[in-house]
């Protein structure tokens, strides 16, 4: 799950608060990633090249 630390929709502090409720396999089975930014944390330089990043070794 993908978040933006300003997001007021999609926080990273509900990922957060949602990892530690989830069942221990779900947790393995998922990833969670805070980005510097808003709702359109993409927008951001270092945030779109660390979701890149992200995305090209979820892929692999």
């Amino acid at each position: 799950m993908t978040s933006g630390r300003y997001d007021s929709l999609a926080s990273c502090a509900a990922d957060a608060a949602l990892e530690q409720i989830l069942p221990a396999p779900l947790q393995t089975a998922m990833s969670f990633r805070c980005y510097e930014g808003g709702h359109m944390f993409y927008r951001d330089a270092a945030s779109r090249l660390r979701f890149s990043t992200d995305i090209a070794n979820f892929v692999r």
